[in-house]
């Protein structure tokens, strides 16, 4: 209060031009407003029209990974518990019973033993697939919280995991060309 009072009786009284000289100045400061208002009323529409455009993207975003986890590929755990290859061949030997004593006797227990074992392998494949998506999901939750050091060493692990899950495919076209 009181230094509005200090600045009023200290300040030089203000004159203006008897003639108009000041309305010059004051239109030029006028239309400098006026074209400052135009562009920041530009500004905020581009900002409104982007802010748009992002939310579009992050719905589109969450709509991608809502449809990833309403289809998952489902396994109805068939045969799950053949993780042994000696389970594996008394469930195909209790499914096709006995191979007879024949001259092809030897070529059908081999189809029977490589069945067998990719029944078995099959299990595994499945329990590996069950870790990896638990690894995957903890990724995902620990990635926006990581340090650039932690993000680092999460990368190094991921493509360390990548690699296993690769070789892990490689064995399992292997098994299916041995099929």
């Amino acid at each position: 209060m009181v230094s509005t009072i200090t600045l009023l009786l200290l300040s030089p009284p203000a004159r203006a031009d008897f003639w108009g000289g000041d309305v010059v100045v004051l239109a030029k400061i006028l239309a400098q407003n006026i074209k400052d208002y135009q562009q920041f009323r530009e500004m905020v529409r581009q900002d409104q029209n982007m802010s748009g455009y992002l939310r579009a993207i992050n719905k589109g975003l969450a709509n991608s990974i809502g449809l990833l986890g309403t289809l998952p590929v489902r396994d109805d755990q068939i045969l799950a518990g053949l993780n042994d290859f000696k389970e594996a061949t008394k469930e195909i030997t209790k499914i096709y019973g006995r191979v007879p004593k024949s001259t092809a006797a030897a070529l059908e227990l081999l189809n029977d033993r490589t069945v067998a074992e990719s029944l078995q392998m099959a299990t595994s494949f499945k329990q590996y697939s069950a870790e990896q998506e638990t690894n995957s999901a903890l990724i995902i939750a620990q990635a926006p919280r990581a340090s650039l050091k932690g993000a680092a060493r999460m990368q190094a692990q991921t493509s360390g995991e990548i690699l296993a899950s690769l070789s892990q495919l490689i064995r399992l076209n292997t098994q299916m060309l041995k099929l």
